[in-house]
């Protein structure tokens, strides 16, 4: 048996809020990212990924109608079904080539750590995901945001990719669920169509910030990471 802490508890300080950085021409895109970034954007999840549950941690391939899945504000809830995106077989299969899985596809590679993941993880440019920061706080007065996987490229060495395609799954629950995904990872799963807003217990997540808003949100992470403190010197007061 797994535990985690249950509820949306704040998480340390890791930083302190800074000046929104200069407006910068932004950098020609490699091909992967320009990929990534195309709307509309791809979501679901890889069958590889590994999903917390009252059982431990499972491939979310192997995970089945009834199986009570770890969320982070409802505690332990059951799966109603798994939509699949695709036939569940071995891209490497021949078969895979008539059925279109051997096509190249954008994805988002995170390395260990960079999400609080034990192990790498890689993800659909539109899977969203949870952050907990000072910075989104301050600019969307809440300290939790939901963010497109894609908006994350270039923050912590994560980066867009070109890979084989593969089967995509859509882990369906009563209402909108935040999910612990290979460690501590934050990946909303959308409610059974047709459930009303609201259904079931505990707070919705909220919505995903779109791409913009989400991108600029980004920019303040990475320079809030970059930007050098002077030494002896609390970032809040004048130097």
């Amino acid at each position: 048996m797994l535990f985690y802490p249950k509820g949306r508890v704040r998480a340390d300080a890791t930083g302190h809020n800074r000046p929104a950085p200069a407006p910068m021409d932004p950098a020609p895109m490699g091909i992967a990212e320009a990929a990534v970034m195309s709307e509309p954007l791809a979501t679901g999840l890889l069958a590889s990924t590994r999903i917390a549950t009252a059982r431990g941690w499972v491939p979310a391939s192997r995970l089945r109608a009834g199986d009570q899945v770890l969320t982070f504000d409802s505690g332990c809830q059951p799966l109603r079904g798994v939509d699949r995106g695709g036939p569940d077989i071995d891209p490497s299969d021949a078969r895979a080539t008539d059925q279109g899985l051997n096509a190249a596809v954008a994805q988002v590679s995170v390395p260990s750590g960079a999400l609080e993941n034990r192990s790498p993880l890689m993800l659909m440019p539109g899977q969203v995901v949870l952050l907990e920061s000072d910075i989104a706080e301050a600019m969307f007065g809440d300290p939790f945001a939901l963010v497109p996987a894609a908006a994350l490229v270039d923050w912590r060495g994560i980066e867009a990719v070109v890979s084989p395609a593969a089967p995509i799954l859509h882990l369906r629950l009563d209402r909108d669920e935040i999910v612990y995904a290979n460690g501590s990872t934050l990946l909303l799963c959308p409610a059974v169509p047709g459930t009303p807003p609201g259904a079931g217990d505990g707070p919705a997540p909220g919505h995903p910030l779109p791409m913009h808003a989400a991108r600029q949100f980004v920019a303040r992470l990475i320079d809030q990471e970059t930007v050098p403190e002077v030494p002896g010197t609390p970032a809040d007061s004048p130097v």
